[in-house]
């Protein structure tokens, strides 16, 4: 359970001038938040920038660590599944193109269970100011990708301004 403070200090945009009085703090003062904290830093930064495994990046980190602090840490196991977790996130980040030229549909996303079309689209020729997107889904609720590839779809639809969506049809069956 994370505790909440609501203690506050309201400042004008320049913060030259205080607006509201500082309210207090509704915790008492907690020194070792301050070492876990950076040591969690320190657990990031040693996961996304070498390829040191995570038992040695936990054991490099936790070295110095006092026995107040191995109460707040987390154990073991939670850290090493954190590291993972951090390294699958930015391992291989989606490229969001930003024109439908570029929009490039994977190979996994183009046919459904059923080797049925899944996604069809022009040839997105630059002829006219606004580039066109034209797009027909069809897809069933148990689709595997179906969650991901729209995430994936709405996603790259952010990212082009230029874009003008003329036709989308989903049927669920």
């Amino acid at each position: 359970m994370k505790k909440n403070c609501n203690a506050s200090l309201k400042t004008n945009i320049e913060k030259t001038e205080i607006i509201s009085p500082a309210t207090q703090h509704e915790h008492p003062p907690n020194p070792n938040a301050n070492s876990v904290r950076r040591i969690r830093h320190n657990m990031r930064t040693l996961a996304l920038t070498t390829a040191a495994r995570p038992r040695q990046i936990i054991s490099s980190t936790l070295r110095d660590s006092t026995p107040e602090l191995s109460a707040i840490i987390p154990n073991t196991p939670s850290l090493n599944a954190n590291i993972q977790r951090l390294r699958k996130r930015t391992a291989f980040p989606y490229i969001f193109p930003t024109n439908a030229i570029e929009f490039i549909v994977q190979d996994e996303y183009k046919n459904t269970y059923h080797e049925e079309c899944f996604l069809f689209s022009d040839t997105f020729a630059p002829s006219e100011e606004q580039e066109t997107f034209f797009k027909e889904a069809e897809m069933s609720i148990l689709t595997l990708h179906s969650k991901q590839y729209r995430e994936y779809v709405s996603n790259c639809l952010q990212f082009m301004p230029n874009l003008e969506v003329t036709s989308f049809h989903v049927y669920l069956f």
